[in-house]
């Protein structure tokens, strides 16, 4: 044996010495909050957080964080996601346009009438449904990307994952941690009366924003030493230090709501459907008690008090519709502008997660 390798021998023996046998490395959890389109501004985030290499053990997510949190736990570069929200048509993608009939002032099929494309009546009136928009173009396309089409406990993915949904009918949390990827991640973003709900186990599952839009705490149940989370809620709260032009530039559900149906039209259609409007009252009352109380806002104090690395995008002036091309783009580098801000930070996070990996706390 030369001097070399003796050397190079003694350095391991005293490495096994100092190194606890069974040292427990830090686990680092990725949280996406809800934010509508705002959503494309995770996208800029999460190739930041690739370009340092932090290690991302547990991702949870609500709404549109859901979506987001799904593809990369499915193993979906941001890339990848990137090219979905800068070439998705995202008004025909909501409302399940049928493309091949964009052109046809009057098309049916199926039990529906379809207007250029668009799906405005079918035979059957809204028999099963709660919502304006059914979502089932949504899911397709979920399901194409992640690759995960069967029911599964997402502990199971590249990544292990959470999303976040509310039930309509209690204004409960309710955390989905198995199932089919895209039905789930599809319920934690029904925008309640404008999509159908979800349902699960007999419960009717609407937008987790609801109760926990910046879900740190499942994160931290499922054994998250470390969070990183991104927020896009840009409206002033009790407790937070949001500027007045940013409360002013967010927009709330009935806000999004107000602009995107055309209220008129579904009130002329709820004529000869009393069912459907009959649950649609009672889905209203709901969330305008809930609206009035606001009881998220103790939740979401609390969980940014456990944030370790916070990113906050810059997003004055976009709100949760804004779906147009050049606004998702400028939405997904504000995103990258606000990781590189905290890039040291995410640098910190990774020598820290490496150095318990070798019993260094």
């Amino acid at each position: 044996m030369n001097s070399l390798s003796k050397c190079v021998l003694c350095v391991s023996l005293l490495f096994l010495l100092v190194v606890p046998v069974h040292a427990k490395r830090l686990k680092v959890g990725l949280v996406l909050g809800g934010g509508g389109a705002k959503g494309a501004a995770e996208v800029g985030v999460l190739k930041c957080i690739q370009k340092v290499g932090v290690p991302i053990d547990f991702v949870v997510g609500t709404s549109i964080g859901s979506i987001v949190g799904g593809l990369y736990s499915a193993g979906v570069s941001p890339e990848k996601m990137e090219q979905l929200f800068m070439r998705q048509d995202w008004v025909s993608l909501f409302t399940d346009r049928d493309m091949a009939h964009k052109n046809d002032a009057l098309h049916y099929a199926n039990g529906c009438y379809y207007v250029f494309g668009f799906p405005v009546y079918q035979t059957d009136g809204f028999a099963g449904r709660d919502g304006v928009l059914r979502g089932d173009s949504i899911v397709r396309l979920l399901d194409s990307m992640t690759g995960y089409k069967d029911y599964m406990h997402f502990d199971k993915l590249k990544i292990p994952y959470r999303c976040v949904a509310v039930d309509l009918e209690t204004m409960s949390e309710v955390v989905l941690d198995r199932g089919v990827l895209a039905e789930c991640m599809r319920a934690s973003m029904s925008i309640p009366i404008a999509f159908n709900t979800k349902m699960r186990d007999g419960r009717k599952l609407i937008d987790g924003g609801a109760v926990n839009n910046l879900p740190v705490d499942v994160a931290k149940k499922l054994g998250a030493d470390i969070i990183i989370a991104v927020d896009l809620d840009q409206t002033a709260r009790p407790g937070t230090m949001l500027s007045k032009t940013q409360k002013e530039d967010d927009t709330n559900w009935l806000g999004i709501l107000a602009e995107s149906i055309d209220v008129g039209g579904v009130l002329n259609m709820l004529a000869g459907e009393p069912k459907f409007a009959k649950d649609l009252q009672i889905n209203l009352g709901n969330l305008i008690n809930w609206f009035t109380r606001h009881p998220d806002d103790k939740k979401y104090r609390a969980n940014l008090q456990m944030v370790d690395v916070l990113i906050t995008p810059n997003l004055a002036g976009f709100n949760l519709a804004s779906f147009e091309q050049d606004k998702i783009a400028k939405m997904i580098k504000m995103g990258e502008k606000a990781g590189e801000a905290v890039l040291g930070k995410l640098a910190e996070v990774k020598t820290r997660v490496m150095m318990s990996a070798m019993g260094f706390q």
